[in-house]
């Protein structure tokens, strides 16, 4: 049986009885523990021991009052759940509780064993769907932050085109590499700086990894340079795609061989 434990900062024994009571009660497959609390600085000391699973919070405590006392709690303790648990009804605090990070809003004297079970095991789902959420978040952030760092410091050229053709992104090495700087790439596309007997070739491959035919490719080709000069190029094209697999851009990796070409 899943045990689930309840920290319930609350400094008025009657309402303390009441809660428990009400999780005794459930008869349902999860059991709940319940430790108090009498005061704000006792539940911190509590929670920085760690095993709970769930805070129902009391906001008129004898040492904190109001939501100051749930930002502070937050603040210490981003990854818990939070249950506001107050005396007075707020339409206010209602219609904004979860703008603010907790996760529900209970008025004592309303509240019944049913929907205070239904409280915290949404509140524990909830936090766990927000918790992933931020760790996926800074996973993309720091995905992002390691992509923008190779594409701006890479020897090879980087270029970044949409599934037209349409260059978005040119790094300073390819923008050196063909003489333009990014805004002039970025008024470009590919076709335009691919020489005309590679462009049948060259559009056939784009397509077919657009549509995919095929995962990625790899080719010898020539640029056309700014200056209307030729370089021989190996080039390593992927896609970049959404959830369902649909191409949204084309990644070129592209090395200057003139020298070696022969």
């Amino acid at each position: 049986m899943e045990v689930i434990k309840v920290l319930l900062i609350e400094d008025n024994p009657g309402d303390v009885e009441l809660i428990k009571e009400m999780l005794l009660e459930q008869k349902t497959k999860k059991k709940y523990r319940v430790e108090v609390s009498p005061s704000f600085y006792k539940g911190m000391s509590r929670l920085k021991k760690g095993g709970i699973d769930v805070v129902l919070l009391d906001l008129s405590l004898p040492d904190s009052f109001g939501f100051e006392t749930f930002f502070k709690l937050q603040d210490s303790f981003q990854k818990i759940p939070i249950i506001l648990f107050t005396g007075t009804p707020d339409d206010d605090m209602a219609e904004n509780v979860f703008e603010t990070g907790a996760q529900d809003y209970l008025v004592k004297g309303s509240i019944t064993a049913d929907l205070l079970e239904k409280s915290l095991i949404h509140a524990i789902e909830r936090n766990k769907l927000v918790v992933k959420m931020k760790q996926t978040s800074q996973v993309l952030k720091d995905t992002e932050a390691m992509f923008q760092a190779v594409f701006h410091n890479s020897a090879i050229g980087i270029c970044v085109a949409d599934i037209r053709g349409k260059i978005v992104n040119a790094n300073p090495a390819l923008q050196e590499m063909l003489g333009y700087s990014e805004e002039e790439l970025n008024a470009l596309s590919l076709h335009d700086i691919t020489i005309d007997e590679d462009k049948k070739r060259n559009e056939q491959l784009f397509n077919e990894l657009v549509y995919a035919k095929r995962g990625n490719y790899r080719m010898r080709k020539k640029y056309l340079c700014k200056d209307k000069s030729v370089i021989w190029c190996s080039v390593a094209t992927s896609a970049i795609r959404d959830f369902h697999g649909k191409a949204q851009f084309v990644i070129n990796m592209v090395e200057n061989i003139t020298h070696g070409s022969n």
